[in-house]
């Protein structure tokens, strides 16, 4: 049972690296569909395809893009906190989670696109890839962590505070 813990916890830890990575790729990727299909953008939004830019648009879109690169680098972080023994909470977790699930439809919608992309088959592909990638690293990382968790209480390990407290009397 202790190889087993270890393992969830080396996964937790790998799982965690890699969602910092690709906390990377997803600005890279808003970034780029910003800038490079400005027009999609806009009629996504219902403004003029053609129309200029407007600042309010530029704060939006690093607003929201500040926001997913945080989140991203505090699932991985805590993830990785909780793999070297230390409980990091339940809100990693939950937007894992939520992370997850919002790249299911994401890749279906993306690979049922695959057909119609055309000249862009290359690229649609490429972003399939890392995406189905990236949900995968998500998955991988809460079923990880409720066994290292249920591991926990079995074995008896105590973590964060519990262990240092105890260590201190």
């Amino acid at each position: 049972m202790e190889a087993e813990y270890r393992k969830y916890q080396d996964i937790i830890n790998i799982a965690g690296t890699g969602t910092i990575i690709f906390s990377v790729w997803s600005v890279f990727k808003g970034l780029a569909l910003f800038i490079l299909s400005r027009a999609a953008f806009r009629k996504a939004f219902g403004l003029a395809a053609d129309g200029v830019v407007s600042p309010a648009e530029y704060a939006g879109v690093a607003v929201a893009l500040a926001l997913d690169l945080i989140l991203r680098l505090q699932v991985g972080r805590s993830a990785r906190l909780e793999a070297r023994g230390r409980r990091s909470g339940n809100f990693y977790v939950i937007v894992a989670g939520v992370m997850a699930l919002l790249y299911v439809p994401s890749v279906l919608f993306r690979a049922y696109g695959l057909p119609k992309a055309g000249a862009g088959l290359i690229d649609e592909l490429i972003m399939l890839v890392i995406d189905t990638t990236s949900m995968v690293i998500l998955f991988w990382l809460l079923f990880s962590v409720r066994k290292v968790r249920k591991l926990r209480r079995i074995l008896g390990k105590e973590t964060g505070s519990l262990a240092e407290e105890k260590d201190a009397a």
